[in-house]
């Protein structure tokens, strides 16, 4: 292991320290924490790793292939939905936390495997809660958790 290597995991585990402190209690000071351990895993052996484990998976692969971000989410079309379904669910958990449908940090393009993943997963990141039921604060690390179980 080399030195930069050591430097991005002693780097990442203060980062991540950092996240479980701000999210204890429920004291959520804002979500930068999150985006800087996601940052710091660009282009890592980890995130090529997780790359390459989606790839296994033909329709993750042509969404990597094709670039797929997806419309931005609408909640006030979102909101028309039936009740029952995921999108008035998402909109309606959203707008009830005062919740912006883009809140998260861009990347400055796509272009890479590894720039593209991380918009993916920001983007998706609140339908995740939604989905799952971990609530927001500490429940970040269960959806932690199932990105991993997901995509490793």
């Amino acid at each position: 292991m080399g030195y930069m290597d050591l430097m991005s995991k002693a780097e990442n585990i203060q980062i991540l320290g950092d996240l479980v402190k701000n999210f204890v209690g429920g004291r959520e000071k804002g979500v930068d924490n999150v985006f800087d351990l996601e940052d710091g895993f660009r282009k890592s052996p980890w995130m090529n790793a997780s790359i390459e484990k989606l790839k296994q998976d033909p329709d993750s692969a042509k969404m990597i292939e094709e670039r797929y971000i997806g419309p931005e989410y609408d909640f006030d079309q979102l909101i028309k939905l039936p009740k029952n379904t995921l999108g008035y669910t998402y909109a309606k958990l959203m707008n009830t936390m005062g919740f912006q449908a883009h809140f998260y940090r861009d990347r400055p393009s796509v272009d890479d495997e590894s720039d593209y993943v991380t918009m993916r997963v920001r983007k998706t990141h609140d339908l995740h809660h939604t989905i799952s039921g971990f609530s927001m604060g500490i429940g970040e690390v269960g959806v932690i958790a199932l990105n991993v179980s997901q995509f490793g």
